[in-house]
């Protein structure tokens, strides 16, 4: 099974966000009939219709952020997404023992970063990404929610932004799954450093990526703003705001 191939400009690295999988997002897509595992009773396994009374209307994006010792890429995970059109991040900190408060606490200067601390060392994931996502609605008005991790970068097909994207998303559906794609690991210039993946390098990353069990990695779940969303342990799932959950390839996650 051969990869994704990524082929990045040789600009300034944030740009990519406008012009990322152009090339190749059709040929990623042709061959997909993997049915989702169901999370939800009224998943309808589809790609997400659009609405066009939508396209024009202003939508606020929120991201929330559960991390630790994130000092390698939570500034270029901010700023990607924040290119990508997310307006507001919430997100909290458990434990960094690194320079991750300072480096996001720096970055709230020019962006809109609600930064909590955490203290609990329980990682009660679902619990702490459940009081995210509802203060993203509560606190910013949010219309949309992603729920991410810092080493995920989320990316809308055809030089689309993620606001664009959603933007256009049918009223009746609340939540949608989307794929998670890995990199590729690439040896570095010194052979003796091992292997390595990060953003601003990355070219290659996997069609269809499993787990350690050799099992599909199962899709992250974005969901639309409300104050009774429930988020489950991982991320991959969401009740409570009722509606459709369906399924999109024109949104990945790398």
């Amino acid at each position: 099974m051969r990869p994704i191939w990524m082929v990045w400009p040789e600009i300034n690295w944030l740009s990519r966000a406008s012009v990322l999988l152009n090339v190749y997002w059709k040929d990623l897509v042709a061959t997909e009939t993997t049915v989702k595992q169901d999370c939800h009773s009224s998943i309808n396994v589809r790609q997400a219709p659009t609405d066009a009374a939508n396209q024009g209307q202003r939508i606020i994006v929120a991201m929330t952020l559960l991390i630790r010792n994130e000092e390698d890429i939570i500034e270029d995970n901010i700023l990607f997404h924040y290119a990508q059109g997310v307006d507001v991040f919430v997100i909290m900190d458990n434990l960094s023992t690194d320079r991750t408060k300072d480096i996001v606490l720096n970055l709230s200067k020019e962006i809109s970063i609600d930064y909590i601390y955490q203290s609990k060392d329980d990682y009660s994931q679902g619990q702490w990404v459940t009081s995210m996502a509802r203060k993203a609605k509560v606190d910013y008005n949010a219309d949309w929610v992603i729920n991410s991790d810092a080493d995920e970068f989320w990316a809308a097909a055809n030089g689309n932004t993620l606001k664009e994207a959603l933007r256009g998303i049918s009223r009746d559906c609340t939540a949608l799954l989307i794929d998670r794609h890995n990199a590729i690991l690439e040896r570095r210039a010194n052979i003796f450093a091992g292997l390595s993946a990060h953003p601003q390098s990355s070219l290659a990353f996997e069609r269809r990526s499993r787990n350690a069990l050799g099992k599909p990695l199962p899709s992250k779940c974005l969901h639309r703003g409300s104050d009774d969303v429930i988020v489950h342990q991982g991320n991959h799932c969401v009740d409570g705001i009722g509606g459709e959950i369906k399924s999109t390839t024109d949104i990945r996650i790398f």
